[in-house]
């Protein structure tokens, strides 16, 4: 087979540095919040289990604390992986923190554990959570691949931070480990009884072959990724809905634990493109096309925690936390593979609303899930999700740095979340064009033609609108800088440099040698959109407006270590929902805040957003906690 070609070069994660804001809040999750400290809130999970090394698992294992409310014992059994994606999934975020804010502490700490991790490494090249007894022959439930592949993303981290080579050689023996003991073509490591969420997420050792391929440009790699999405699609699992045969039936709609069903779109995304192949072309397609039903205003993926045939809806249908950083991943690969400079305007709508949304104001917990229209935070469902529910007892409608009763999941990926973000801001095509795929104050260093290239972004995007790229190089530079024009832009000026002006992006060449500034100006109205319920919702830019709706707190629990506790929110008594006039007006008024952080204090940013014949004020959904984002209209 020969692969189909990749549009975009990925840029290793050292190139891209957060600045202003971006950096201030990944600098509080390091330092003060979850990041920094789930270690230290659930050690049992993180320290004390030595799973990838002396706490492998074998068959002696019993039922073992992970984190996660137990059904019964059997049924525990089968969770005995789950620290493995808790550990590595915190480490992944940490990693990526620590090297781009983090002290020399945070970075040490991270070097100790990576050195830890190479000494457990087996001299066959094994990386993983099973004794010889259990690794490669699980015939039901099991972590094999999952942990394997959240442990490799870590070092990939690690790796294109410090080139350090014994952590890639790591990398390749591992994964070459794997490919003996499950051959490809010639064994079936998805063929077992009793599957669950490990052998589902398995699938995204993927991550991990593309990554390499991206590296080698060697075949085998993408090889290996079809035959792993081909043999996935073979056998009756827990979650098909990325199975072809499903994808490519009209009828059938989404039902399975949600957080599958969207990081399956990269495995879908890599088999696509180890070869030309028209099946899975077709899938990609029918996957597409779907999409659209199962996005809320804001940009995020539903499935509370599974999707069991429903669609998006913005005030009965939640999503997961680990959904959006799992689908904002899978638009970063969407876009480095096509080219399409228009997934950018997704990932920045879901990781500006959906996501930050999903966060608490002050930085200090997460929402495992939340719904757009959020009119209580208490634990249960609630208002929320109506209708069938995977889970009887139902505790993650709340604030909380770790999620402990649920599952220590979604936090450890709401530190990977803003780092995968980061990491895509820039790419490169070809031998010297370099792309600004996404916005927020960011600055590049990287080498391109053998001249070093220094591009700063200064801008409170996504609040303004306005973006200057200060660029400089210590030698003769003719690189040209293709920019983003986002799909909510109405016109675009450029100021400080000629430039070409296409439809979905500018482009900025000449040599950059010495100093330059050039300034952005995206012109953008206030829009009035309509969801599938056909209720209205305000955007302006690339942000989500709602209304802040009056809310008491409740402490639900203090945790070991202070300040961090689980917060709930009642509406207080007597609000009602808004309704709007048949023909609304919007119009932006200046905002009388400043802060650093754009959601600092249920604020506004330099703009606030009302209907011109109603006496509110709308601010950026994500300033908030309870909230109402869509409006019916009077009758």
């Amino acid at each position: 087979m020969t692969a189909l070609p990749h549009a975009l070069t990925w840029l290793p994660s050292r190139d891209t540095q957060p600045l202003g804001w971006i950096a201030h809040q990944m600098h509080h999750d390091l330092h003060h919040s979850f990041v920094g400290h789930l270690d230290q809130l659930v050690p049992d999970l993180i320290i004390h289990d030595d799973i990838y090394h002396q706490h492998r698992r074998t068959l002696a294992d019993k039922a073992k604390d992970v984190g996660a409310i137990a059904q019964d014992a059997d049924w525990e059994v089968q969770y005995l992986w789950w620290n493995a994606e808790t550990q590595s999934n915190w480490w992944d975020g940490f990693v990526r923190h620590a090297m781009t804010v983090g002290s020399d502490a945070h970075k040490q700490k991270v070097t100790t554990y990576i050195e830890r991790i190479l000494a457990s490494q087996d001299s066959d090249g094994y990386l993983g959570i099973y004794g010889t007894d259990l690794r490669f022959q699980a015939k039901g439930e099991n972590g094999e691949l999952w942990a394997q592949a959240a442990l490799l993303r870590t070092l990939i981290a690690y790796y294109e931070f410090t080139q350090d080579t014994k952590v890639y050689q790591a990398i390749v023996a591992a994964v070459a480990c794997t490919m003996k003991h499950w051959p490809i073509n010639n064994s079936t490591p998805f063929n077992v009884t009793e599957p669950y969420a490990g052998v589902g997420h398995g699938l995204v050792f993927t991550d991990v072959l593309d990554w390499l391929y991206c590296q080698t440009r060697e075949q085998t790699y993408l090889d290996y990724a079809k035959f792993l999405y081909t043999d996935y699609c073979r056998y009756q699992l827990c979650d098909n809905d990325i199975q072809l045969h499903n994808l490519l039936d009209p009828s059938y709609n989404y039902q399975g634990h949600a957080v599958h069903t969207w990081e399956h779109l990269r495995p879908l995304l890599t088999a696509q493109f180890a070869a030309d192949d028209s099946a899975l072309n077709q899938g990609m397609a029918a996957f597409m096309q779907r999409l659209p039903n199962y996005l809320t205003p804001s940009g995020a993926p539903i499935g509370d925690e599974f999707i069991l045939g429903k669609k998006a809806h913005a005030t009965e249908v939640g999503y997961e936390y680990c959904s959006l950083q799992e689908l904002l991943d899978a638009y970063t690969h969407l876009l480095q593979k096509t080219g399409d400079l228009r997934w950018g305007d997704a990932i920045e709508k879901l990781l500006f609303n959906a996501a930050q949304g999903a966060r608490h104001p002050d930085g200090m917990g997460i929402a495992y899930l939340k719904t757009d229209n959020s009119y209580s935070m208490t634990g249960d469902a609630g208002c929320h999700c109506q209708g069938n529910s995977a889970h009887q007892v139902q505790t993650r409608y709340k604030y909380s740095p770790t999620h402990q009763e649920a599952a220590v999941c979604c936090v450890p990926n709401a530190g990977r979340i803003y780092p995968y973000f980061v990491k895509a801001m820039w790419l490169q095509e070809g031998e010297s064009t370099l792309v600004k795929a996404l916005y927020g104050p960011s600055e590049l260093r990287t080498v391109i033609n053998g001249a070093e290239l220094v591009v700063k972004e200064t801008s409170n995007y996504p609040a303004e609108h306005t973006i200057t790229l200060e660029i400089a190089s210590n030698a003769e530079s003719n690189v040209a800088l293709k920019c983003r024009i986002p799909q909510w832009a109405t016109g675009v000026r450029v100021d400080g440099a000629d430039c070409t002006v296409n439809e979905n992006f500018v482009t900025l060449q000449q040599d950059w040698q010495g100093h330059h500034r050039v300034t952005l100006h995206f012109i953008a109205s206030p829009v009035l959109a309509h969801d599938q319920q056909g209720e209205a919702y305000a955007t302006f830019g690339p942000l989500v407006y709602g209304l802040s709706i009056p809310a008491t707190e409740s402490v639900d629990k203090n945790l070991a270590i202070a300040p961090f506790q689980e917060r709930c929110y009642q509406t207080q008594a007597g609000w009602v929902p808004v309704t709007l006039p048949t023909q609304p007006t919007l119009a932006v008024a200046p905002s009388t805040h400043s802060h650093q952080l754009p959601w600092q204090q249920f604020t506004p940013i330099e703009t606030s957003l009302g209907f011109a014949n109603e006496q509110f004020v709308l601010a950026p959904m994500a300033s908030s906690i309870l909230r109402q984002v869509t409006f019916g209209y009077q009758q």
